[in-house]
């Protein structure tokens, strides 16, 4: 069950990042496409900084779920706006079984 939370984890990063700078490929204005694809390089650079287990740098307690949600909070209004809301949420409500499952496992 563990490994299956942090597994997760993982992924949702991923899709994350790669969710926003892909809106590049979708069929939005080129603003739209721009601001998250911007906002998917400044959240990769912020969470390898401060996010990641093994940075020096790494955020514990209340700090960490600020950015955690912040990161994802960004992934899913960049689900809503580029992919639409069906899959908006379906990876808001996995973004937020995985954070319960985290926290209340003490994994953070």
């Amino acid at each position: 069950m563990l490994s299956l939370i942090i597994s997760v984890r993982f992924i949702l990063e991923v899709v994350t990042i790669l969710g926003l700078v892909g809106g590049l490929f979708t069929k939005k204005v080129w603003g739209v496409k721009f601001i998250f694809s911007i906002l998917g390089i400044v959240i990769a650079g912020i969470w390898s900084r401060y996010g990641a287990p093994k940075s020096p740098d790494v955020l514990t307690g209340l700090p960490r779920l600020g950015l955690e949600l912040s990161v994802f909070g960004s992934g899913a209004v960049g689900a809503f706006v580029l992919y639409g809301k069906n899959i908006a949420w379906i990876y808001t409500a996995i973004v937020v079984i995985d954070l319960i499952g985290l926290y209340a496992l003490g994994l953070n």
